[in-house]
C-alpha cells in the first residue's frame, strides 16, 4: 500500500467501516510506514481533544456584531465566501481545525479569566520560588535523595511547586483527555531518566528514577506521562517509598477536581487502599470516559497477582478475568495504537480475547524503539508461548523470537541496564546459553556483574554436584577447596554480591581444616552485606545455621536467629497488601519463615551437643517448643474454618507440624541419653 492509498481510506479506518482485509493492509502499513504511524495519532489525538471539548461555549456577550462589522470593513465580497463554501473539505481535517480554534479560545478565556482573578488554590508564591530554584539548579547538583527529601517535605504539608502550577494542572484534564502517547519530547526525558548510576542495584535505582522523573515533571509544565512514568517504574504494589504517596496526595488535595492528577494519586493507593482507588478510577471513567488510563490501573487490580487464578482456592480478593477483559478492550478503544495492555494481558483467561489481542499486541510492539516499550518484549514472549494461543508452531516461535533479538540486540547501545536482561531472557528461551554467557560477562553494571556470578556459579554447580551424604571426607573436602577457588574469581568479578560471599562461607563452613579467624571474618563481612543492601531473611538465618556448622560464636547465634525473624517481619510490613485475604497473607508466608529459623534452631541444638553443653542445648529445645506451640494453635484456627486458607496450604503446614514434633521427640531423646 502507498500512503496516499492510506490517506484515502484513513477516514474509514479510524471509524472501522473498512472490510476486514483492508483493515489489515492498513495495520501492516502502519507496522513499516513511521510517517502514516506519526500522522493517524496526531489526527486520533485532535479528534479526542475535539470531542472532549464543551457543546457550547457561551461568551459574556453577543459576539456577532463584532465579528460582521470586521467582515464588512474587510470588503469581502459575497461571491468570495460563496466560491470557498463549495471547495471539497475532508471532514477531518475540518474537524482538526474546529478543534484548534477551539482549543485557542477555551484558552484565551482560561488565560482572561486567570489574569482577572487567580485561583483560591494557587500554591504559595514562596514556597513555589524557594522550590523552582533547587530544581532549576544545574543537574549535576540534582541528588536523587535531596530531592526526594525536597519534595516529600512540601507535598506533606500540602504545597507542590512550579511556576503557574494551578494554571498548568488545571490543564492536565484535558492535555490527557484522550492522550495515549507521550510527546516525543517527553520520551527523551524518560529516556534520560532511565540511564542512573550502573553500580546501583535495581531496588535502589528505581527510587532514583522515579524522584528524577518526578522533579523533570515539575520542570517540564509538570507533564503527566512524566508524572505516570515516575509511578510506573515503582514495584507497586510492593515496596513502594510513603513519600511517593505523600507527594502525590499532596497534588490531590490542592486539586481534587482535576481528572490527571485524581487518576496519579488513585494509582498510588494501589495495594494500600484498593477499594478506594477502584472507587476513583470508575468515576474518573463515568466522569472522563475519553481517559483511557483508568482502565488500565483496573485491569491491573482485577489481574493481581498478573497470573491466571483459579478463584475457587485463591486469597486473591479484586481477581476477576471478565473485568480485566472488559477494561483492556475499553483502553483499546481509545488507545487502538498503544501496546501497552502487554503489562496487564497475562491473566485474562479467555482465550480468543487472549490470543487476538497477543497478536495485536506484537503488532503494535515492533514499531517501538523507545526503551519503555522495549523492556515489554518478556512479557510478550511469554504470552506467546501460552497454551491459551492455541496450538503454537515452536519453530515459527522460536525464528520470530530470534528476529525481534536480533533487532533488539541493534538498538541495544546506550540502554539502562535492565535492557540487558531483555536479552538474556530472549536467549534463555531459545536456549542460546552461549549468547547470554557473553552477554552477562561484558555487562559491567551492579545488575550485570551479579547475573554473571548467578549464571556461571549455577552453570559451574550443574556440572561440579555437590558429593552426597555419606561420601568420604577426602572427596567431600577436595570438592569445596575446588569451590572455594572458583569462588574467588566470583569475588572478584562482584565483590559487593552477598551470594558470592555466603558461597564462600558455605565452603569454609565444611573446610574445618582452615582456620577459624577466615570463617569469621568472611562471616562479618556478610553479615554486613545483608544490613547494607536489606538483606533477605533466609540469609540471616541461612548464616546462623553455617556459624553453627562450624561451632564458632555459637553464643551469638540465637540474636542471629532473631535479627532474621525481625527482617522479616519488617519484610512482611513492606510488601503487606489488601489485594490478597488476611489468612492468605498470614498462613504460609509466616509458616515458611518459622520453619527456615527452626532449621537454625536445629543446627545450633547439634552444635551444643557436639561440644556437651547439655544446659543450652535444652534451651534451644524451649525455643523450639514454644513455636510449635503456637503453630499447632495457628493450624487448629485453619482446621477449624475460624481462619480458612486454601487446602494445599493447610495440608503443608500439618506435614511441616508433624516433622517438627518428630524431630522435637527425638531430639530430647538425644538429651536423656547424652548423645
Amino acid at each position: 500500500m502507498k500512503c496516499e492509498d492510506f490517506v484515502q481510506r484513513m477516514d474509514d479506518y479510524l471509524d472501522s467501516a473498512l472490510p476486514e482485509n483492508e483493515q489489515k493492509t492498513i495495520d501492516a502499513h502502519l507496522t513499516e510506514c513511521d510517517h502514516c504511524r506519526r500522522q493517524i495519532r496526531s489526527t486520533q489525538a485532535l479528534l479526542c481533544q475535539a470531542a472532549a471539548l464543551p457543546k457550547t461555549i457561551e461568551p459574556d456577550h453577543d459576539l456577532w456584531p463584532a465579528v460582521k462589522a470586521n467582515i464588512q470593513a474587510s470588503g469581502m465580497r459575497h461571491r468570495s465566501i460563496t466560491e470557498l463554501a463549495r471547495l471539497r473539505w475532508n471532514w477531518r481535517v475540518a474537524a482538526v481545525l474546529v478543534a484548534i480554534a477551539a482549543l485557542m479560545l477555551a484558552a484565551m478565556i482560561v488565560f482572561t479569566n486567570h489574569r482577572e482573578s487567580r485561583p483560591n488554590s494557587e500554591p504559595d508564591p514562596t514556597v513555589r520560588r524557594n522550590v523552582r530554584e533547587e530544581l532549576q539548579a544545574p543537574k549535576a547538583k540534582l541528588a536523587p535523595s535531596s530531592i526526594s527529601k525536597q519534595i516529600t517535605e512540601e507535598t506533606t504539608n500540602g504545597a507542590i511547586a512550579s511556576e503557574n502550577s494551578s494554571a498548568r494542572l488545571g490543564q492536565v484534564k484535558d492535555s490527557t483527555s484522550c492522550e495515549c502517547e507521550p510527546s516525543a519530547e517527553t520520551l527523551g526525558v524518560i529516556e534520560n531518566a532511565l540511564l542512573v548510576d550502573e553500580s546501583l542495584p535495581s531496588s535502589r535505582s528505581v527510587e532514583v528514577v522515579s524522584d528524577r522523573l518526578f522533579a523533570r515533571a515539575l520542570e517540564n509544565n509538570d507533564d503527566f506521562f512524566l508524572l505516570k512514568t515516575s509511578l510506573d517504574v515503582l514495584p507497586f504494589p510492593y515496596r513502594v517509598p510513603e513519600s511517593v504517596r505523600a507527594r502525590f496526595k499532596g497534588l490531590h488535595i490542592q486539586y481534587p477536581d482535576n481528572a490527571g492528577i485524581t487518576y496519579l494519586y488513585s494509582y498510588t493507593l494501589f495495594g494500600t487502599s484498593t477499594p478506594e482507588m477502584i472507587r476513583l478510577m470508575k468515576q474518573l471513567i463515568a466522569e472522563n470516559p475519553s481517559f483511557p488510563w483508568p482502565n488500565l490501573a483496573l485491569a491491573k487490580a482485577y489481574g493481581f497477582p498478573n497470573m491466571p487464578v483459579d478463584m475457587s482456592s485463591s486469597g486473591y480478593i479484586y481477581n476477576d478475568p471478565n473485568k480485566i477483559q472488559t477494561h483492556i478492550r475499553a483502553f483499546m478503544k481509545l488507545c487502538p495504537q498503544s501496546p501497552e495492555p502487554i503489562r496487564v494481558l497475562f491473566p485474562a483467561t479467555d482465550s480468543p480475547f487472549f490470543s487476538a489481542t497477543v497478536l495485536r499486541m506484537r503488532e503494535l510492539l515492533v514499531t517501538r524503539t523507545d526503551t519503555r516499550s522495549l523492556l515489554m518484549y518478556p512479557a510478550l514472549w511469554q504470552m506467546e508461548g501460552d497454551r491459551r494461543m492455541g496450538v503454537v508452531d515452536m519453530n515459527e516461535l522460536r525464528r520470530r523470537l530470534s528476529a525481534d533479538l536480533k533487532q533488539l540486540q541493534n538498538m541495544a547501545a546506550g540502554r539502562p541496564a535492565e535492557f540487558l536482561f531483555v536479552l538474556v531472557s530472549g536467549y534463555q528461551k531459545i536456549g542460546d546459553m552461549g549468547t547470554v554467557r557473553a552477554l552477562v560477562a561484558k555487562d559491567g553494571s551492579y545488575e550485570g556483574r551479579n547475573a554473571f556470578v548467578a549464571f556461571d556459579s549455577q552453570e559451574w554447580s550443574a556440572n561440579n554436584p555437590a558429593p552426597a551424604s555419606d561420601t568420604t571426607m577426602q572427596v567431600k573436602t577436595a570438592y569445596w577447596e575446588k569451590r572455594l577457588q572458583k569462588n574467588d574469581e566470583w569475588i572478584k568479578k562482584a565483590p559487593e554480591s552477598t551470594f558470592a560471599w555466603m558461597d564462600r562461607l558455605k565452603a569454609l563452613s565444611e573446610l574445618k581444616g582452615h582456620p577459624e579467624s577466615e570463617f569469621i571474618a568472611v562471616g562479618e563481612r556478610v553479615q554486613s552485606l545483608l544490613r547494607e543492601n536489606d538483606g533477605f531473611y533466609l540469609d540471616f538465618l541461612k548464616t546462623a545455621s553455617l556459624y553453627a556448622n562450624r561451632d564458632v560464636r555459637l553464643e551469638q547465634i540465637p540474636s542471629m536467629i532473631r535479627e532474621g525473624l525481625v527482617v522479616a517481619e519488617k519484610r512482611d510490613l513492606e510488601t503487606k497488601n489488601d489485594l490478597v485475604s488476611a489468612e492468605f497473607n498470614i498462613g504460609m508466608g509466616r509458616f515458611n519463615e518459622w520453619q527456615y529459623a527452626e532449621n537454625a534452631w536445629h543446627a545450633l541444638f547439634d552444635a551444643y551437643v557436639r561440644i556437651a553443653d547439655m544446659g543450652r542445648a535444652r534451651s534451644v529445645l524451649d525455643e523450639v517448643a514454644k513455636g510449635l506451640v503456637d503453630w499447632r494453635k495457628q493450624i487448629a484456627d485453619l482446621q477449624s474454618g475460624i481462619r480458612p486458607v486454601n487446602s494445599l496450604s493447610l495440608s503443608t503446614m500439618t506435614n511441616g507440624l508433624v516433622a517438627s514434633e518428630k524431630w522435637l521427640t527425638e531430639a530430647r531423646g538425644r538429651l536423656g541419653s547424652g548423645k
